[in-house]
């Protein structure tokens, strides 16, 4: 199988244009799929984490620690909806 990558470098003080015969090979690659509400789970923990890291009051900052860890155990338990 074969595949084509298109990149390009900008420098500006490059001294000569880039070579388009210039090949190389690729070992190996990582196909990956974005999970949007994975994503969004993700950014409401670290919402939470850092209110607990910053928040001067201690209280509500455990708050936010038990709200994140309820969360987490619904997803190993396959409760978040």
């Amino acid at each position: 199988m074969q595949f084509i990558s298109v990149t390009k470098c900008i420098k500006l003080d490059y001294p000569a244009p880039p070579d388009n015969n210039k090949t190389f090979r690729l070992n190996k690659a990582d196909i990956a799929v974005f999970d949007r509400d994975l994503y969004k789970v993700y950014t409401d923990l670290e919402v939470l984490y850092q209110m607990a890291d910053r928040l001067p009051n201690e209280h509500i900052g455990y708050q936010a620690l038990f709200a994140a860890n309820e969360m987490v155990n619904d997803l190993k338990n396959g409760e978040l909806a």
